[in-house]
Order: C-alpha cells, then structure tokens, then sequence
C-alpha cells in the first residue's frame, strides 16, 4: 500500500505519557467494587479500567474460557536498507515485515502459548543473515471471534471496564478502546458499543474449545502446575520456560512470572 503512515508506539507513548500520572510496580493482588488492593495498600477510584493485556481477575467475566494467548516470533536484521515500510501476509502462516531507520523486524511462526516450539527456525531460513541483533517473543490475547472485547467488564458492571484480545494488533485496538470506554464512562453513545461489548455472542465452537483444552490440562498430572487456574504447565526447552497451554500464564525456570495472568511467583 503506497504512502502508508509509519508510527513509533514508544514515541507515542512518551508522548502521551507526559500529560499522565503514571505509577509503576504496584502489583493489583484483588478488586472489589471500586477498589483495587495491593499487598499493603489500596487505590479507590469511581471508574476502574482494567487494561492488563490478559484480565488479571479469575472467575468474574469468565474470560479464561473467552480468550486464549498466541506467540510471536521476531527477529532484527541490521544495516538492511533496500525495504521501507510495512507488509505483512494474508496467510495464518505468513511473515512480517516492518522497517525503522537501518533495521528490519521479520516476524511470524505465531503459535499457542504454551507450544515447544523453535519459532526462531522459520524466520532464520527465510532471512538467511548473520547480522542478527536482536530477538524476542511477543504474547497476546485472541478473543474468540478475532473482536477485541471492550466495554463493562460484566453487563451488570457500571464502574468496572475492560480492554483485552487485540489479536496482535495493539495500536488499532488501543485507539478504538481509548474512543469506546471514554464514551461508555461519560455516558455518551458509541457506535461500536455493541461490536466491541464483552458480552456479545461468542463462537460456540471456539468456546466448547476452549473448555475441553483447560478440562485436559486440569486432570492431566505433571509436577509444575500454574499459579493462575492450576493447569499443567508445559516446559519449552528452546525458551528455557514453563508455560500454561490453557491461559497462557508464562514463568522462567527458576518459577517467576514472565506473562500473565499469573500474578506470583512459584516454586519450581
């Protein structure tokens, strides 16, 4: 697509950061009605937005069986300057392109969390360079219909609002989140409420999956279980980590949290 607008997320972030009060490193253990509680304290605000890529909550909203987390695998070529811009492939298996001064990010082999899998492989034969400078393994949350849910975090919630299943496209979903909940919360009519609400109607056949992966890997028996839900954790020898194939819970191999929605760390 010719003349296509090229955005640093970092950059905006920074930029937006600067009319924010952000505070980092405080860890939301629990939330009841308007209040969020840390270890030793609490926050009380009259509208919380909860915007931790997978909702941290256990049961309430019953999104361990809406979403499920995928992996994707990226790799930086350096001093690369014949390819400017984005492209990305119409196939489920296809690469990703994305250009920034001299470097080029090539992304793809996406798979379930909690797969042992080499996702480096297929993107090293196809670049076949040696100027490797960095890699690294995004996680996301997939909703059951590909539609970010977005709105009340239950349909009987009033001050409680989620955004979640982005579907590896955070830029879009965050900007169509910021438009949805700011109307939600003020009152004001939005289009795409409905589209977007969590409680729309789901896909059945997603869904059914959904229940008999997390069934499967509850009554299975293995050592290393997830703090989050308690099923199986499956160890991937090429990322040296233990991860849960029913809600994508991530922990390194000496057993601290690496991805949610496990909020502790375990003993391993």
């Amino acid at each position: 697509i010719n003349n296509q607008a090229q955005m640093n997320p970092i950059k905006l972030i920074n930029s937006l950061a600067k009319e924010l009060n952000i505070y980092e490193n405080t860890c939301i253990t629990r939330m009841e009605n308007n209040t969020a509680y840390t270890n030793n304290n609490h926050i009380k605000a009259n509208k919380i937005i909860v915007t931790t890529g997978y909702p941290f909550l256990k049961i309430k909203g019953l999104y361990s069986l809406k979403l499920t987390q995928n992996k994707s695998y990226v790799m930086v070529i350096k001093n690369y300057t014949s390819f400017k811009g984005n492209m990305i492939g119409g196939r489920d298996d296809s690469l990703y392109f994305r250009s920034y001064k001299d470097y080029l990010l090539v992304g793809g082999s996406d798979s379930n969390a909690g797969d042992n899998i080499d996702g480096f492989n297929d993107i090293k034969e196809y670049i076949q360079d040696d100027d490797i400078v960095y890699s690294w393994v995004n996680q996301d949350t997939i909703s059951l219909d590909s539609i970010p849910y977005i709105g009340r975090y239950t349909k009987n919630d009033n001050d409680l609002f989620l955004a979640t299943g982005f579907n590896m496209y955070g830029m879009t979903g965050s900007m169509i989140s910021s438009m949805v909940l700011t109307d939600l919360i003020v009152g004001r009519n939005n289009i795409y409420s409905d589209v977007f609400s969590p409680d729309r109607a789901l896909n059945k056949q997603n869904l059914l999956k959904n229940i008999c992966n997390s069934m499967i890997n509850l009554i299975k028996i293995k050592r290393h279980r997830c703090n989050h839900l308690g099923c199986c954790l499956n160890y991937n020898r090429y990322e040296n980590t233990y991860e849960c194939p029913c809600h994508g819970s991530k922990y390194d191999e000496h057993g601290n949290v690496l991805d949610g929605p496990a909020i502790k760390n375990k003993k391993m």
